[in-house]
C-alpha cells in the first residue's frame, strides 16, 4: 500500500493506534512502528499521547475521543454556536476524570472534570461524530466552573430554551448556579420564578473570580459585582 492510500485510510479515524495501522498494512509491529516514526517525521501525522495518533489538524475532530465520555463546552461550544466573537486560545472539554492539558502541534487541549455528564449531543462535524454541549449546558458549565466571563455567559443566556435552562440549573443541585441562572434569566426578561423555590438565604457573587463587593439583589441572593454588557 502506498503512502497516499495509507493516509487516506488513517484519515477515516479521529484517532488511531498501532493496532489500527497493523490491520491496514498487515505487517509486523516493528515495520509499523518505523512507518509511524517516518510519518510523524514528515508531519503527516501527530502523536496525541502514548500509542495514539491522528492525521487531523483540527482538534474538534479528535479531541472528544481522547477521553470517553467527554464533550466540548465552555469557550469551544460558545465559538461553535457563534455566541462569542472571541477566538479561544484552547480547545475545552468536560470529562469524567482529571487530565492535564496537552499541546498538540501548538493546539492546547484543556480538560475539566465534572460529575455533570449530561446536556450534550452527538453531532456531525466535518464527517466525524463528536460530542458538543448544547447551548443551555454551555451556560450551566460556565457557571459551574467559572471558566467563562460572566458577560459571555450572559450572552449565551439570551433567547435560550427557558424550561431547559431551569431544569438544567435544578439538576445540578448547586444553589449558587441556580441563583445565578435565575438572575441572568430575569436580567434578560425571561421568567425564572420556578428557581426561587430552590435557593437559600446565602448571598453569592455573580462573578466568582471578583471580590465579593457590589449591590445585593435580595430576590436572587446575588452580589452583583460585575457589569453585564
Amino acid at each position: 500500500m502506498n503512502k497516499i492510500d495509507l493516509l487516506k485510510r488513517l484519515g477515516t479515524y479521529p484517532l488511531f493506534t498501532l493496532n489500527d495501522v497493523a490491520k491496514i498494512t498487515q505487517k509486523k509491529p516493528e515495520y509499523n512502528r518505523l512507518l509511524l516514526y517516518r510519518l510523524m517525521k514528515e508531519s503527516h501525522i501527530q502523536r496525541i499521547e502514548k500509542g495514539r495518533y491522528t492525521t487531523h489538524k483540527d482538534p474538534l475532530i479528535y479531541a472528544s475521543h481522547i477521553i470517553t465520555p467527554s464533550y466540548f463546552s465552555l469557550w469551544t461550544s460558545l465559538r461553535y454556536y457563534n455566541i462569542t466573537t472571541q477566538l479561544p486560545v484552547m480547545t475545552m472539554l468536560m470529562t469524567v476524570k482529571n487530565k492535564k492539558q496537552i499541546n498538540i502541534g501548538g493546539e492546547i487541549i484543556a480538560f475539566t472534570k465534572t460529575k455533570h455528564m449530561w446536556g450534550y449531543d452527538k453531532i456531525n462535524y466535518n464527517g466525524f461524530e463528536v460530542f458538543m454541549a448544547d447551548k443551555e449546558k454551555t451556560v450551566i458549565d460556565g457557571l459551574l466552573t467559572m471558566k467563562l466571563p460572566v458577560d459571555e455567559i450572559n450572552n449565551a443566556v439570551i433567547e435560550r430554551d427557558t424550561q431547559k435552562l431551569i431544569s438544567y440549573a435544578i439538576k445540578t443541585g448547586n444553589k449558587s448556579v441556580i441563583k445565578k441562572t435565575g438572575y441572568l434569566m430575569e436580567y434578560n426578561n425571561m421568567t425564572a420564578d420556578k428557581l426561587l423555590r430552590e435557593i437559600d438565604e446565602n448571598y453569592v457573587p455573580l462573578d466568582g473570580n471578583r471580590p465579593k463587593k457590589g449591590v445585593k439583589n435580595k430576590k436572587w441572593r446575588i452580589i452583583v459585582n460585575t457589569v453585564l454588557g
